[in-house]
């Protein structure tokens, strides 16, 4: 069992070091959104992976909703807010925006809770084709993209849980992907370095 963990954080540390590290710093002193985030997503995403890298270097905190491949619990809410299945999903009722773009989310995320309400250089144009970013999830044995047939499906626990991570932490990716692949609603609250 040990040897099989061990397998996971390896996999995990190659995925953040394809990625480049991104998702590893944050913002001192952060501007927290009155209502929370909502973010509906799948762990083994590149697209979704470009927003959590976002909001971990603005520091928010976040409502995660997981919707893997074949999960039934919050896809559906995505299709009726939204008008269809697309990952990521950002809902913020501070602004009144529903978005699905990550490239939209992104410019949001600095226009409302970045410093200077601009996208900065780095994250202002991602290529099209996430093919690093692919790597990344293959390389992590594509955890957190599909639910987990495993498990019988029983309903999410009333409170939701919460999660102190950062995305490229080799450790609280093994967790995401779990949540992701149960499909259990949970609030992020990153503590970047």
């Amino acid at each position: 069992m040990m040897v099989i963990h061990q397998i996971k954080v390896l996999q995990a540390v190659v995925s953040a070091i394809a990625e480049g590290g991104r998702g590893v710093s944050g913002t001192a002193f952060p501007q927290q959104p009155v209502k929370a985030l909502k973010l509906y997503e799948f762990e083994g995403s590149p697209f979704c992976r470009r927003v959590r890298e976002v909001i971990t270097l603005l520091n928010l905190d976040v409502e995660i909703y997981p919707c893997p491949k074949g999960g039934t619990k919050y896809r559906s809410v995505v299709k009726e807010k939204g008008g269809k299945l697309q990952f990521p999903f950002l809902i913020d009722e501070n602004t009144g925006d529903q978005l699905y773009e990550s490239q939209d989310i992104i410019h949001h995320l600095f226009k409302h809770y970045g410093k200077t309400g601009k996208t900065p250089q780095k994250f202002s144009s991602y290529p099209n084709m996430p093919y690093v970013a692919f790597a990344g999830t293959i390389l992590n044995g594509a955890r957190g993209v599909w639910i987990n047939k495993k498990i019988v499906d029983r309903a999410a626990p009333d409170q939701k849980l919460e999660l102190w991570s950062f995305e490229a932490s080799p450790y609280s990716r093994i967790v995401r992907s779990l949540l992701s692949e149960l499909e259990l609603p949970y609030i992020l609250h990153n503590v970047a370095k």
